[in-house]
């Protein structure tokens, strides 16, 4: 790094001065990125797996008995019953997604 530095210094000090001062800001967005980025997977995996369990069950079921759900004609009210489940995963999945992105994109300087 030091050499590299040096030759950037020789060859185009004012570009050098610009990644030196951008150095800190690089660094503390690195930071972000590994503590609030995806990295922090685990937290909040016990509502999301009782969620996932219960919508796999619920697509299990729908599996097994399709011949009666469809003659009673309620599969779009299985189908809301799924989304509703699986409502507070996607958006704790979109969430993460975005902070991740968010302190990505920060930590490479954009």
């Amino acid at each position: 790094m030091i050499f590299g530095l040096a030759m950037g210094m020789f060859y185009s000090w004012k570009v050098s001065l610009i990644v030196l001062a951008m150095t800190p800001l690089l660094s503390i967005g690195a930071a972000l990125e590994q503590k609030y980025g995806n990295y922090t997977a685990g937290a909040g995996k016990t509502e999301k797996t009782a969620a996932l369990k219960e919508a796999d069950l619920m697509g299990g079921d729908l599996i097994n008995n399709f011949k009666t759900i469809a003659s009673f004609g309620h599969i779009d009210r299985i189908i809301e019953k799924y989304q509703v489940v699986l409502e507070p995963v996607f958006n704790s999945a979109c969430s993460s997604a975005f902070k991740s992105a968010f302190f990505f994109g920060f930590s490479q300087g954009s």
